[in-house]
């Protein structure tokens, strides 16, 4: 499973053509903050890959979304979160999508 940062850092040097084909290739997507989803879609849009993107997130990717702000805004673009916590931080989050993924892995994988 590939977990992906939902914010790009393509003004750091980074690379936008690294973080689309991450999130392309990727299982899941967490989602910490509306601003961070925000800030993905303007640099999709910058490159002209708002479709794609926005595609892939809704077809192909578990999307985790920490709290009900952050699914608000992933709503508002049409994606409906998969995962979301309890409690709205990142270790809840991240145990809410090992919890999704254990629901569809037979035991005898888990334990290795």
């Amino acid at each position: 499973m590939a977990l992906v940062p939902a914010e790009t850092r393509a003004d750091r040097g980074t690379g936008i053509e690294q973080h689309r084909r991450t999130v392309i290739e990727c299982d899941a997507a967490l989602f910490t903050s509306q601003i961070q989803f925000r800030h993905l879609l303007s640099v999709a849009e910058s490159r002209n890959q708002t479709t794609d993107l926005l595609r892939k997130l809704r077809d192909d990717v578990v999307v985790g979304s920490v709290g009900p702000v952050c699914s608000r805004a992933l709503r508002a673009a049409g994606i409906v979160p998969d995962v979301m916590p309890h409690l709205p931080n990142g270790p809840s989050l991240v145990q809410a999508l090992a919890d999704y993924y254990s629901m569809f892995t037979p035991p005898e994988e888990i334990t290795g």
